[in-house]
């Protein structure tokens, strides 16, 4: 299991702080999408696991990842 990789977690106009997951095992396709989110959606924070079994971890907070953010 490796750990989510995060891009800075800018806020948007209301202070709210976007947490997206991408589930992608492609490395290239993390950059393009991580570059299009820095400049379409600057307040996005990008969280990166690659694959099914790691985003279902990573939404129940389990394995490794407890600080993983709350989806309430």
């Amino acid at each position: 299991m490796s750990d989510p990789t995060t891009s800075r977690g800018r806020m948007t106009e209301t202070g709210a702080v976007i947490d997206v997951l991408l589930v992608e095992d492609d490395e290239g396709d993390v950059i393009m999408v991580r570059e299009a989110f820095e400049q379409r959606q600057p307040g996005a924070r990008l969280h990166v696991v690659n694959g099914g079994i790691e985003a279902v971890a990573f939404l129940r907070r389990a394995d490794g990842y407890a600080e993983a953010p709350d989806r309430t």
